[in-house]
């Protein structure tokens, strides 16, 4: 209890007492106020209108300061404070904590402890430690344990935080030693680089290798380092095996052999897209035969120069259509797309292509004889075009007309299917079948009429 001398004021008929209660260890305590109200007076008792309560709180770990970090392989792990709250325990204290995955957690990882000062008028101990480091697999809500202040472990929840996402640093991408996301389409290696944001060792993502693809191609060389929490990707590709057009990028990051990181183009956004531009402007350079049956069925040899897209996308990624005069499109059939080069050294597309228009080869003696002037007449233009590489964007088409085609002079149409885009364009005349049935109207034998050797 408490007493103290306190007198009213003149004119007042109150009194405002301020008082400390004593330590009271229990739930609930009434309090009276005691008053005498002259020396050697009688004494009235004074209850008080709302009764005081006193709350045990016991020992707890009050505060956790900072309250959530990153603690995964390669952070160094997360400096921490903490408070015991009513210790009433001397400062030799043989305290331990520990972090656990949660309520039940096991043993859990256990902290370093740096210090422990104990304040015995706050009734604190204040302890600085240092976490480990945890596998990313643990993130999210732990519990910091502190053995030794009482009977049992006083606990309290902490946050494991993830490390940042991997991310595209759109503005970073440099193709062909230019700050652009484009190259324009050849044949050859095309050197690229460009950052991704967050892949480091000090988010837990350390590497030791790349795998970048383009557009699903897997790209000629690639590598990776580490500046500043970010990773530098340097890779080159070739822009004629990938093709015209837009292609996500894939960039997988190992160590040893292990994915540690793989990010991937998203079709919502143009970050991560790298893109191959058709500069070139294809001309049609020769074709044979001009015309042909209105009945389908003839094969056109073409030649075309600057042709890398239609190169590139190959016979199944070329389109091949006749329009009429109305606009109608008829579709045909394209059977081969050949590299001049592969062409003339009758290497292996050139063979497949001979395989898969058999009829080319047992053309006429006229027809023979006009398909061969296409190849030395698309030779003849690379030969005369200032173009750098102009003889590997060479191409030759083996196109199969179409059936149900009117009769007259038509518009072939080269496109690239994928797109619809039209690369080409040329007159074909189709000429109807006569009614009328064949009529021999003359025969020579190699002497020149109807005599010939026996034997």
């Amino acid at each position: 209890a408490s007493s103290f001398i306190a007198s009213l004021a003149a004119g007042t008929s109150w009194l405002d007492v301020s008082f400390q209660t004593p330590p009271a260890p229990c739930v609930e305590a009434s309090v009276s106020l005691w008053v005498r109200r002259t020396a050697g007076g009688a004494v009235e008792r004074v209850p008080l209108q709302a009764p005081l309560k006193y709350t045990f709180l016991g020992s707890v770990l009050g505060a956790v300061s900072p309250a959530s970090g990153m603690i995964f392989p390669g952070s160094g792990g997360v400096h921490l404070t903490l408070v015991l709250e009513n210790i009433l325990a001397s400062s030799s204290l043989a305290l331990s904590v520990t972090l656990h995955a949660g309520p039940s957690g096991g043993a859990g990882e256990a902290c370093t402890l740096h210090t422990a000062t104990f304040y015995p008028t706050a009734r604190q101990v204040v302890l600085s430690v240092s976490t480990p480091e945890l596998p990313l697999s643990l993130a999210g809500t732990l519990n910091i344990s502190v053995s030794g202040a009482t009977a049992l472990p006083l606990m309290a929840p902490w946050t494991y935080l993830a490390p940042p996402p991997v991310a595209w640093d759109v503005e970073s991408t440099v193709l062909d030693g230019v700050a652009r996301a484009w190259t324009p389409l050849h044949d050859g290696s095309a050197p690229a680089s460009l950052t991704l944001a967050n892949l480091a060792s000090m988010y837990g993502r350390a590497f030791n290798q790349v795998q970048v693809r383009v557009g699903g191609v897997l790209a000629l060389s690639s590598s990776g380092v580490e500046r500043s929490g970010n990773a530098i990707v340097s890779f080159s590709f070739n822009p004629l095996a990938v093709g015209v057009g837009m292609h996500p990028l894939n960039i997988a990051a190992l160590w040893n052999g292990a994915v540690v990181a793989n990010i991937s183009a998203s079709p919502s956004s143009s970050a991560g897209w790298i893109e191959v531009r058709d500069l070139s402007t294809p001309l049609l350079a020769a074709l044979a035969p001009a015309a042909a049956p209105a009945s389908g069925g003839t094969l056109i040899l073409l030649g075309v120069t600057s042709a890398l897209s239609l190169l590139s996308a190959g016979a199944s990624g070329v389109a091949f259509d006749l329009e009429g005069s109305g606009g109608a499109l008829v579709r045909g059939e394209v059977l081969a797309a050949v590299s001049l080069p592969d062409w003339e050294s009758k290497g292996p597309a050139y063979l497949a292509a001979m395989n898969r228009a058999g009829q080319l080869s047992r053309a006429s003696e006229a027809l023979a004889s006009e398909y061969a002037r296409v190849d030395s007449t698309l030779a003849a233009a690379v030969a005369a075009s200032p173009e750098t590489g102009a003889n590997s964007a060479a191409v030759l088409l083996i196109v199969r007309t179409p059936s149900g085609s009117a009769s007259g002079l038509l518009q072939g149409v080269l496109s690239l299917a994928a797109t619809g885009a039209r690369v080409v364009s040329f007159d074909l005349s189709l000429v109807p079948s006569p009614n009328t049935a064949p009529v021999l109207l003359s025969a020579a034998t190699e002497m020149g009429d109807q005599r010939g050797g026996l034997g």
